[in-house]
């Protein structure tokens, strides 16, 4: 398999009083070998999600 697209779904999405974003996605990226996706966030939950296909 290998990942051609990708993206990722925040869990959690809270703000200092309409402030600052606590939780703001870090990462998101295939991962190095290309097979998946990966996202990391500051605090709180995210699920990382790829479109893959299959290579022969």
């Amino acid at each position: 398999m290998k990942a051609i697209n990708g993206g990722y779904a925040a869990a959690e999405f809270r703000h200092a009083n309409g402030g600052t974003i606590y939780d703001a996605v870090t990462a998101n990226a295939p991962t190095s070998d290309g097979t998946g996706w990966f996202a990391s966030q500051l605090k709180g939950k995210v699920q990382a999600r790829a479109l893959c296909v299959q290579v022969s």
